[in-house]
């Protein structure tokens, strides 16, 4: 195991952490093979959770969203993997960066004579409609001349992610999986002689 590295679609970033860095703390722990591969699994899975956490806190507010859960669904975390003789870990996080409805945002679209203006941005020949069972309106436009059919439109969002989860969250990543990777692996170290339940 030499090496955490992270892709994912969308952001392209690749962050890479030596285990020789915490070599040290491995061998004054005497800790074994078994053990620095479950506390090397445990932490990956925790910083991925901690960067989804980040992530909503920081881009629900930034979107203006109406619910947090709209965002959170499109924060999935990939399953770890191990591959090659050293058991290579790999793990990432997916972002949906495709458009989302009006709907999902704060703010109130307006109808316009070309179309709507929602957030500052105009968008030509859309119009509002609120679709039965719906609270909120939504944004669409005509396929063709005719008055049906009709298909929604959604706002973009990847201008704004991008910038964020490039730059302020995956940043944060390796200083993250180093002090979970230490404390899961401190942990496994003083359970060693402790007597299991029942002994």
């Amino acid at each position: 195991m030499s090496r955490w590295s992270r892709r994912i679609p969308g952001p392209q970033v690749s962050i890479e952490v030596d285990l020789r860095q915490v070599k040290m703390v491995i061998d004054e722990l005497k800790s074994t093979k078994e053990e620095v591969g479950a506390s090397l699994s445990k932490a990956l899975r925790r910083t991925a959770s901690a960067l989804r956490v980040m992530s909503s806190k920081r881009l629900v507010p930034e979107l203006q969203l109406r619910r947090a859960m709209d965002l959170r669904k499109r924060l999935k975390t990939m399953k770890v993997r191990a591959k090659g003789k050293d058991a290579e870990q790999v793990i990432g996080l997916w972002f949906g960066l495709s458009r989302m409805p009006v709907s999902a945002f704060k703010g109130r679209p307006v109808q316009t004579g070309k179309g709507v203006s929602f957030q500052g941005r105009e968008y030509k020949g859309r119009f509002l409609a609120t679709m039965p069972g719906q609270t909120h309106a939504g944004m669409f436009r005509r396929k063709g001349r005719a008055r049906l059919p009709i298909v929604g439109q959604n706002v973009e969002i990847k201008d704004v992610v991008d910038p964020i989860i490039e730059d302020e969250i995956f940043p944060k990543a390796t200083e993250i999986f180093i002090r979970n990777f230490l404390h899961d692996l401190k942990w496994r170290a003083s359970q060693r002689n402790k007597p299991s339940a029942g002994e």
